[in-house]
């Protein structure tokens, strides 16, 4: 039997679901990106950008250089319309400034969220299903939380716009759609400097692409493959040029990557597993819905193949690669690295379920990958993932592996506990705010002298997002006025998301 594909009534649907999304994460969102990892590095680069864009405007000298950042320009670039947009609200409020420019990797998750449910429903027999796994991607993934900590959302999208232009719509394959998949392929493997991870995920695509497309003569499609590569490799050339400027040589740039790298050749193998199985950075924990792909490779037909590999050369690309480093993850939230292969293995996980319409009460085992991953990075968004690190120092047990595989310093233990003496703070007690990460000596004494620092957790135990911080400390009318409107801009996404459930929900009954 053939795959069906079913359309939901009206041709809005997607757009409505946008907005749905859109509505959910801005209503969770910390209101600031200033602090997340290294995008207070490009957001400066890039408010100096708008500002000498808006002095060439008015026929002014620029103001000052444009700062060189670690990955490059084009993420500087990608972030013009909103530092400009922040540089005109500054002088009047600074703060919804920085909520402007907040919004950059909220709308591309969101955008990311509504592709995985527009390719998958292409690629599946239900929408239903679609629908499911789309939301299980945007809120059971750490797609989540890097919502609002950014740094690989711009990679993640240009990725998963490649994979959808090469792989999924049957319409012909002319030079404007050559144009943007060359443009989004050169993003994916150009927007940070470790990009050309990504070029076998890239390669794959482009051979894909032109392999079949037959809509054209063969010298035609010569010239748009020779733009696709010259494309893709000159943007490529182009970051790595800004990147040696940033660390002031290229003698700089091969001493900073070898003291990145692993010095035991077996330590390569145990990063890779780690990555699919570790408590405290694997997509086991972080992402289940997306280890499941793995599990049901065999079941992917002919037709969702492509998908599969596509998924396949992403995450082998960026975990094979990463692995290859001492620093195979930070102390940021969960497997950062491997965020742009979320998405094409979630599109794979649909691919298995391609011709039948799944009974999702059924579906025990993506019942409980929704269940922990959406558990789990709720967390993430609660807390900010500085607050661990921020621990760490205060024990002094601020070491890399500690972040990476120590138990007592596993993220999701630590932003329950944090979590959990805001919430006892809340009902008015104190709870456990003082702990002390202790670990066990064993078959001997601890040294002597030796003793376990304690943690007093009570100041890291403020949440990130807006509407629950304010719930609490907004005690002003504009505050209150701002925690009221995000709250309701919360029970108006869920509004609209039930509402497109409702909708699929009805469109797999009418064709069943």
């Amino acid at each position: 039997m053939p795959a069906r594909t079913l359309r939901a009534p009206g041709t809005l649907l997607p757009v409505t679901l946008f907005v749905g999304v859109l509505l959910a994460y801005v209503s969770f969102s910390p209101g600031s990106i200033r602090w997340m990892g290294y995008a207070q590095e490009d957001t400066r680069a890039a408010e100096r950008m708008a500002g000498n864009l808006s002095n060439w405007l008015r026929l002014r000298p620029a103001a000052a250089p444009i700062i060189p950042t670690r990955h490059g320009i084009l993420e500087v670039i990608v972030k013009q319309p909103f530092a400009l947009t922040a540089l005109w609200l500054r002088s009047s409020s600074p703060r919804l400034s920085d909520g402007v420019e907040a919004l950059e990797p909220i709308l591309e998750t969101a955008l990311i969220v509504v592709l995985v449910f527009v390719w998958l429903r292409r690629l599946c027999a239900s929408e239903r299903w679609a629908w499911v796994l789309a939301m299980g991607a945007g809120f059971s993934t750490f797609l989540w939380p890097y919502a609002y900590m950014g740094m690989e959302t711009t990679q993640s999208l240009a990725v998963l716009v490649a994979g959808y232009l090469a792989l999924a719509p049957p319409a012909p394959r002319g030079w404007r759609r050559t144009i943007v998949l060359s443009l989004a392929s050169a993003c994916a493997v150009s927007v940070k400097s470790t990009g050309f991870l990504l070029l076998p995920a890239v390669g794959f695509l482009g051979y894909q692409y032109f392999r079949t497309n037959w809509d054209i003569g063969k010298a035609r499609r010569r010239a748009q493959a020779a733009f696709f590569v010259v494309t893709v490799l000159a943007t490529r050339a182009a970051t790595w040029y800004c990147v040696v400027a940033y660390f002031a040589g290229g003698s700089h740039v091969t001493t900073h990557v070898e003291g990145q790298l692993a010095t035991d050749p077996l330590a390569v193998p145990f990063s890779f597993v780690s990555y699919l199985f570790s408590a405290n950075k694997g997509l086991l924990v972080f992402a289940p819905l997306a280890l499941l792909a793995l599990a049901r490779f065999r079941h992917v037909d002919e037709e969702g193949r492509p998908a599969l590999l596509f998924a396949l050369a992403t995450l082998g690309g960026l975990a094979l690669g990463f692995s290859m480093l001492s620093t195979w993850t930070d102390e940021t939230w969960g497997p950062r690295y491997l965020h742009s292969a979320i998405a094409p293995l979630v599109i794979a996980l649909g691919a298995s379920r391609r011709r039948e319409v799944p009974a999702l009460r059924r579906e025990w085992a993506v019942i409980l990958s929704l269940a922990v991953g959406g558990g789990v990075n709720f967390l993430g968004c609660a807390i900010h993932y500085g607050a661990l690190h921020t621990a760490m120092v205060e024990a002094s047990q601020h070491t890399l592996e500690g972040a990476q595989s120590d138990p007592v310093w596993n993220h999701v233990r630590f932003n329950a506990r944090v979590f959990g003496v805001w919430l006892a703070r809340l009902g008015g007690t104190d709870g456990a705010r003082v702990w002390t990460p202790a670990h066990r000596w064993w078959l001997r004494d601890a040294p002597q002298g030796w003793s376990w620092k304690p943690v007093d957790l009570a100041p890291l135990a403020r949440p990130q997002p807006l509407v629950l911080r304010l719930w609490q400390e907004g005690t002003t009318i504009p505050l209150r006025a701002l925690w009221l409107a995000l709250l309701v801009t919360a029970v108006l996404g869920l509004a609209i998301l039930g509402w497109t459930a409702r909708v699929v929900w009805r469109a797999d009954r009418a064709s069943s």
